[in-house]
């Protein structure tokens, strides 16, 4: 039996490009485990997490938000969802293979902790935007899609300022 890893569709098929996916795709990889990938839409995140029973990743005030990677184990039944979960449930159900958390997973939980609440918020600003490009027109609208504009455009209004260039005031 083998896993099935949900990723994120592109313009481009078959292609891999999503950060968060590619930490399951090499945790699998890494521990030698079969997998194949189906790509998804990202309005379809939400509905197939719910149809194969994964937890959402995140609850907010008003929504539960479902985001990949999403993995389906054949093998178990178990559906697991959110990178550092996935790993985790890897080197539970597959201890022979190599280890992804050599020492326990407690030091990567406060890395992976600190890193999503501080860094990767101010990456996102600027990453986020530049997704648009790689998703295909069925993936344009998505939960959250405001969000994502009204980020993109507040860095604009923050950019775009007139600065000496030489000597005189250009708009940049």
């Amino acid at each position: 039996m083998t896993i099935t890893l949900y990723d994120i569709s592109s313009t481009i098929p078959g292609a891999a490009w999503s950060p968060n996916v590619y930490k399951t795709r090499m945790a699998l990889n890494y521990k030698g485990l079969e997998y194949k990938t189906e790509w998804v839409e990202y309005p379809d995140i939400g509905p197939l997490a719910k149809k194969i029973g994964a937890l959402p990743t995140s609850i907010g005030a008003t929504r539960e938000l479902y985001t990949v990677p999403i993995i389906h184990d054949h093998a178990t039944g178990k559906v697991a969802s959110d990178s550092f979960a996935i790993a985790q449930y890897l080197d539970e159900t597959y201890p022979d293979q190599p280890k992804l958390f050599p020492a326990g997973p407690g030091i990567a939980a406060i890395f992976d902790s600190y890193w999503m609440q501080h860094p990767i918020p101010a990456l996102s600003k600027i990453v986020q935007p530049t997704i648009f490009r790689r998703l295909n027109t069925a993936s344009h609208e998505f939960p959250g899609r405001e969000y994502l504009d009204a980020n993109w455009r507040s860095l604009l209004r923050r950019v775009r300022t007139e600065r000496m260039v030489g000597a005189k005031f250009t708009r940049v």
